[in-house]
């Protein structure tokens, strides 16, 4: 159930991590996942793609929005900062 009452169904693969979403509307999300389980990109439903950039120690350095705005984390900017 969603925070207003409607139903929301979980897909899981076969290792029960959630791959996708369908709402209420029967709209689905998909989310791209590695061999990590980390969310590599959501698919909404329709086709906008979001994604995420990480760093050797997992950590979400960047994320790409659907309007292809990037957002970097602190550490990214940081590390800018210190290279200049």
């Amino acid at each position: 159930m969603d925070p207003a009452g409607f139903l929301v169904t979980a897909i899981l693969d076969a290792a029960g991590r959630n791959i996708a979403t369908q709402d209420a509307r029967g709209y689905l999300t998909t989310t791209v996942l590695d061999i990590a389980s980390r969310t590599l990109a959501r698919i909404n439903a329709v086709g906008y793609i979001s994604s995420n950039i990480y760093d050797a120690n997992s950590n979400v350095i960047a994320s790409i929005d659907a309007l292809n705005r990037v957002r970097r984390t602190s550490s990214i900017r940081l590390i800018a900062f210190t290279r200049r």
